[in-house]
């Protein structure tokens, strides 16, 4: 894009000393120089695609069949007379000696401890509180309520028939009566009841208690112990030893003769074929597409600025485009 921004500029004839040469005259001040329009002949590049045939690598995967050699097992069946150990379960009867415990039963007497429940008087004291009624005059606030007539004006809907004239179709006349409702006020009178509070002498009875102490007697239960003479049959025990026999399930090694089928395996050579892959390369033209910037002359409008020279700087001024 540089190279091309430089073409652009040259073939208008804008020198390096030209571009210079404004950013000089900056440092004077004053007026902008007029611009002016001049038609001139401009290159511009234009973008053209175009195609070539172009060579390419292109690799390519092919099965080609090859035979190998490969080893199979095989097996061999044999019988062969073995002798077989088998357990046979056979009752035996074993002699057993044990220990029992015998009871025996003697009687004894002893004395036997029990408790019952007897009745007994137990003397208490107790506080009673004792009710007194005293009368007392208090003063209670008491709201009472007065009538009082009261006149208020209340809206009221009623039904009123009015005279309608009207016409048909023929052009008769003729009046009928059509019901409206009318909203009147009506005055009415009602009784409002007005609280007042009225303080009055109140005879109120009023309770006191006084306590006193107070003795007694009150029937209460309680366990007592007594001693009475019981028989009592008491158990001991005597260890005997006795003999005898039981019968006991075994395991009893035998022996037999058995037919066995032996399994040997044996390795065989065999031949077979298969599909192996190979890659392939060779070369194949292709069409590419590729983009060729072509220079194109045109005649457009360029801006000039005409070359301005100050009297009190003493400097000329000039834009992009001075004149030559």
């Amino acid at each position: 894009m540089k190279r091309l921004l430089l073409a652009a500029l040259l073939s208008l004839g804008v020198s390096a000393p030209a571009l210079g040469s404004g950013h000089k005259g900056a440092d004077c001040a004053g007026a902008p120089a007029p611009v002016e329009y001049v038609t001139r002949k401009v290159t511009r590049y234009e973008p053209v695609t175009k195609t070539r045939k172009v060579k390419v690598t292109v690799c390519e995967t092919k099965y080609k069949t090859e035979e190998y050699e490969y080893f199979v097992d095989v097996p061999e069946t044999k019988e062969e007379k073995r002798k077989e150990k088998y357990w046979v379960w056979e009752t035996v009867q074993v002699p057993v000696t044990w220990k029992v415990q015998v009871p025996e039963y003697k009687k004894e007497k002893r004395k036997e401890k029990y408790w019952v429940w007897e009745t007994v008087s137990v003397p208490y004291t107790e506080k009673v509180a004792i009710p007194q009624k005293e009368v007392r005059k208090e003063k209670r606030d008491f709201w009472v309520c007065t009538p009082r007539q009261v006149v208020e004006e209340v809206p009221v809907c009623r039904t009123v028939r009015v005279p309608v004239t009207v016409t048909d179709r023929c052009g008769n006349c003729y009046t009928r009566y059509v019901c409206q409702r009318v909203t009147e006020t009506c005055k009415v009178t009602r009784t409002v009841m007005e609280r007042k509070k009225e303080t009055r002498d109140v005879d109120v009875e009023v309770i006191t208690y006084k306590y006193e102490e107070r003795k007694g007697t009150r029937p209460e239960c309680r366990l007592v112990e007594k001693t009475r003479d019981v028989e009592v049959t008491v158990v001991t025990w005597k260890t005997e030893e006795r003999k005898g026999t039981r019968p006991e399930c075994r395991l009893v090694e035998k022996t037999r003769d058995c037919t066995v089928k032996v399994v040997t395996w044996k390795k065989e050579k065999k031949k077979g074929t298969r599909q192996v892959p190979y890659v392939e390369r060779k070369e194949v033209e292709r069409d590419e597409k590729y983009v060729e910037w072509v220079a194109k002359v045109v005649e457009e409008k360029v801006p000039v600025t005409p070359c301005v020279y100050h009297e009190w700087c003493g400097k000329k001024r000039g834009g992009l485009f001075r004149c030559r």
